[in-house]
C-alpha cells in the first residue's frame, strides 16, 4: 500500500517533471511524434476512401457513422488501415534510406570540412602524423557509430510503431468481422 509519503514525494515528483514549460522548449520537442509520418494525424478524406471499400458503397457518407454501430466500426478499421499504411510506409522509408556506409562518408566530409586545405597532405611518414591520422579515424568511428547508434533507435521505434498499427488493425477487423456475423444472424432469423 502506497503511504502518505510516498504520494506527496510523488506529487512533488510529477509538479517537478511537467515537460517544457518555455516557448523554445516547447517548438523544440512539439514534432517529436510526426517526425517520420508513422503517427501523423491521417488524412480524412483517405479514411473515407478506405471506409467506402469496406463498406461496398461509394456513396457511402461519414455522417452513418453516427447512427450504425457497423457503420462505426467500419470506420474505425478503415482508420487503423490507413494508421497502418502510414506505419509501414514510414519504416519502409526507414528500411530504404541511407546505407551505413554514407556515415562513414559523413564523417569523412564533416572532418574535411572542419581541417580544409590547412597545409600539405599527411603521408604518415613520422610518428607525430601516423598518432595525428589514428586519432583522426578514431574521431571518424566514433561519429559513425553515434550516428548508426541513433539508426537503431529510429527502427526500432518505426517498428513498435508499426506492431501497434498492425495490433489496432486486427482488433478494428475482429469487431468488425463480429458485428458483419451477428448483422448476417439477424437476417436469417427474420
Amino acid at each position: 500500500m502506497t503511504t502518505e509519503r510516498q504520494r506527496s514525494a510523488n506529487r512533488q515528483n510529477a509538479r517537478n517533471s511537467s515537460g517544457p514549460r518555455s516557448a523554445a522548449g516547447k517548438a523544440r520537442v512539439g514534432g517529436n511524434a510526426i517526425r517520420h509520418g508513422a503517427t501523423r494525424r491521417p488524412d480524412a478524406d483517405l479514411i473515407a476512401g478506405f471506409y467506402r471499400m469496406i463498406i461496398g458503397d461509394p456513396q457511402a457518407m461519414a455522417q452513418d457513422v453516427l447512427h450504425d454501430p457497423l457503420a462505426r466500426a467500419a470506420w474505425r478499421l478503415a482508420e487503423a488501415e490507413v494508421r497502418l499504411l502510414l506505419a509501414r510506409h514510414a519504416y519502409d522509408a526507414f528500411l530504404l534510406g541511407p546505407d551505413p556506409q554514407s556515415a562513414r562518408a559523413r564523417g569523412e566530409a564533416k572532418l574535411t570540412a572542419l581541417i580544409g586545405d590547412a597545409g600539405p597532405p599527411l603521408d604518415a611518414s613520422s610518428a607525430a602524423e601516423r598518432k595525428m591520422l589514428k586519432a583522426l579515424a578514431g574521431f571518424i568511428r566514433q561519429m559513425a557509430h553515434g550516428e548508426a547508434a541513433e539508426q537503431q533507435r529510429q527502427g526500432a521505434l518505426l517498428h513498435r510503431y508499426l506492431a501497434d498499427a498492425e495490433t489496432r488493425r486486427q482488433r478494428a477487423l475482429r469487431h468488425w468481422l463480429k458485428l458483419q456475423e451477428a448483422k448476417i444472424q439477424n437476417k436469417a432469423n427474420f
